[in-house]
């Protein structure tokens, strides 16, 4: 089971990835919910009639960062709807090797961890704690991940995440199955090789919006960090700094 988080208005990212997961021999059921220019009444409401046993911090969270919750939510919401062990999400600014379908299907059919991520840039993973996956093995992670834009999820930490309604959602999506959650925090863990990479065309490009009061969601900080990342000082840092964290 595979879904694909894409906002209708991501048109060039959609086509993009589709063209990949049809050379991959693959389909995805795409889900998207844009949440990025709605009021604080409207983003309450919305989230309320979709999730109503969930409470969501709409002080520390964007409109963005709230639909990008939203929409791996709906992802994981229709794996209860099926009949499936777990699903696979990505996002559309990956790049796929060609080993992913394998990886995908066996992870799919066996997953050995809550929440197994496919690529990460982070080193903090256990050389010990690891579990053969064919030509592949997974690593229990040690410390949080810097991403998670590709992952597999277990239909039981689903219905375990779900049914603990009392916590408050107040930090992002990648945040919280990387491994900072604080509650129905998920056991978290690494493919090695990465079957994913980063697609930089597309993740240099800021898309946090800034319906916030945190500091660093200002219109001018996403404004200045999205042209440092556009030019030579973005390739240097995704060459170097991120890749060593």
């Amino acid at each position: 089971m595979l879904f694909l988080v894409n906002l209708e208005a991501a048109v060039e990212r959609r086509e993009r990835m589709s063209r990949q997961l049809a050379a991959a021999n693959l389909e995805a059921r795409r889900v998207g919910v844009d949440l990025q220019r709605r009021t604080q009444s409207e983003l309450r409401d919305e989230l309320a009639r979709r999730f109503p046993r969930l409470q969501f911090d709409l002080r520390r969270l964007s409109g963005a960062e709230l639909g990008r919750w939203a929409s791996h939510l709906t992802a994981w919401l229709h794996l209860l709807d099926s009949s499936e062990p777990a699903a696979t999400v990505i996002e559309d600014d990956v790049l796929l090797s060609e080993a992913f379908r394998k990886a995908m299907k066996a992870l799919n059919a066996s997953s050995p961890l809550d929440v197994v991520c496919l690529g990460a840039s982070s080193r903090r993973i256990s050389g010990r704690r690891q579990q053969p996956l064919g030509e592949l093995s997974v690593h229990t992670a040690t410390g949080s991940m810097l991403n998670a834009r590709a992952y597999t999820v277990r239909r039981d930490y689903v219905e375990r995440f779900f049914a603990r309604h009392s916590g408050s959602v107040d930090i992002p999506v990648n945040h919280f199955l990387s491994g900072r959650a604080r509650w129905a925090r998920p056991s978290v863990g690494v493919l090695r090789p990465s079957v994913i990479w980063e697609d930089r065309r597309f993740s240099r490009q800021a898309g946090i919006g800034p319906s916030t009061q945190r500091w660093d969601r200002s219109p001018l900080l996403q404004w200045t960090l999205g042209r440092l990342l556009a030019g030579r000082a973005g390739g240097l840092h995704c060459d170097t700094v991120y890749r060593l964290l």
